[in-house]
């Protein structure tokens, strides 16, 4: 009984054929992820091939732009958040200059107070200890 198949019984090779490039459907919001990069080109926080990059590897989901944007090309947050606030018709805001009511401040938890710097009026950045916890 022979393990191996002689040359001659070889199956035939079949052609090889090239894979064909599968193009993905862009995604929903596109066009405001574009809106968004060339504002951030405009204002020197991206280059045009990050741009590109970053358009190429969202695939139009904008959660996923501004990760990239962030993390990978290195945009500011603060010009992150006012392109997206000037594409989607919203204020942008800075939560760090609102000034909770103290008396609500001592009903946050601390472990949920301290991640978002809210501490007690007058406290300074990041403190928490005046949250009666």
């Amino acid at each position: 009984m022979a393990l191996f198949k002689s040359k001659e019984m070889a199956a035939p090779q079949a052609a090889a054929t090239p894979r064909e490039k599968v193009e993905v459907a862009p995604g929903v919001y596109t066009a405001e992820c574009m809106k968004i990069g060339q504002l951030l080109v405009e204002g020197d926080q991206m280059s045009h091939d990050n741009l590109a990059t970053a358009l190429q590897l969202s695939n139009g989901d904008p959660m996923q732009f501004a990760e990239l944007a962030l993390a990978r090309f290195g945009a500011g947050r603060q010009e992150l958040a006012v392109a997206i606030a000037e594409v989607w018709g919203v204020e942008p805001a800075d939560t760090r200059a609102v000034e909770l009511n103290p008396e609500i401040a001592k009903l946050l938890p601390e472990n949920i107070a301290r991640p978002f710097r809210r501490g007690p009026p007058g406290a300074g950045s990041g403190d928490c200890r005046g949250l009666g916890r």
